[in-house]
């Protein structure tokens, strides 16, 4: 496959179509190490608001450093996994102790840091130090995997488009072609209905070729595995009853009490034995919980 017709036309497709977000063009590390780690399984839509008022409240990781981890797990309340949040505190921390000014500039240094990654330390070196390091997420995965007309994603596949990637990034800025491709991947080359008919690069695509991009990648078998939680909203006048998380999941946050099935509906057969309180079952709602 000729790269360079490739990354011709992948970089005049992203000229025309470039989505500018809040964090799109600028080569300071700290807002694109706070738009990264926010974008983990996180939407662009959903991740904006948040990393505009994250950078409101938090201008440089010193801020985020002094501030305590309450204030910063509140601004997170709604992006969940909340271990993301706290690992940024964590580096702040770290980056401050270290007298530091700016993220470091080494892919091993950057790896060194809590919450930081293979994929989230490539895209800092390129889209801030401008390094030629190609981000193979989701999207890029999964556009390689059609235009090489690859069923899985193996060690072979990354190192040969890694190779790839890093042709291109001999003539256009590395930065430039991870985000070009990060955003080909979320507006047109679409796991489900992939916009095939408008795609600049199906004339490189085997999947596209062959007829099967509908089925590269192959769809993820999910597990579905039921847990039954009871959750306690203990009322009294007008006061509720909550509780801070000391471990686990949601650490630091208040919440209302929750059991396990058995022990709950123990604890709720008890109260009504007892009749020592009013018990009043809440309607049915479904949540999104991560």
């Amino acid at each position: 496959m000729e790269e360079r017709l490739f990354f011709y036309e992948l970089m005049h497709w992203f000229s025309l179509n470039r989505r500018n977000d809040p964090w799109s063009g600028t080569s300071d590390p700290y807002p694109v190490w706070i738009s990264e780690i926010m974008l983990q399984q996180t939407v662009v839509s959903a991740a904006t608001p948040y990393f505009m008022a994250w950078m409101s409240r938090f201008p440089t990781f010193s801020h985020v450093a002094f501030a305590p981890e309450e204030e910063i797990l509140r601004l997170w309340e709604g992006l969940g996994y909340y271990s993301r949040a706290r690992n940024i505190r964590r580096t702040a921390l770290i980056l401050v102790s270290e007298g530091r000014r700016t993220l470091p500039s080494t892919y091993r240094e950057l790896c060194s840091l809590p919450g930081i990654g293979n994929n989230t330390a490539r895209a800092i070196l390129s889209l801030a130090f401008g390094q030629k390091y190609p981000v193979l997420d989701a999207n890029v995965r999964k556009i390689f995997m059609r235009i090489f007309l690859e069923e899985e994603w193996t060690k072979e596949t990354a190192a040969r488009t890694d190779r790839f990637i890093r042709e291109g990034m001999k003539h256009y800025h590395p930065g430039r072609v991870n985000e070009a491709l990060m955003q080909f991947g979320q507006s047109v080359c679409l796991r489900k209905k992939a916009r095939c008919t408008v795609c600049p690069l199906s004339c490189c695509c085997e999947a596209y070729r062959s007829g099967r991009e509908d089925s590269i990648p192959p769809a993820a078998v999910k597990k579905v595995t039921r847990k039954k939680t009871v959750l306690l909203i203990p009322a009294w006048q007008k006061t509720l009853g909550i509780l801070k998380r000391e471990e686990g999941i949601g650490r630091g946050l208040w919440t209302f009490p929750g059991l396990s099935y058995e022990r709950g509906k123990a604890c709720l057969d008890l109260l009504q034995e007892k009749r020592s309180a009013d018990i009043f079952p809440l309607k049915r709602e479904i949540h999104t919980y991560t």
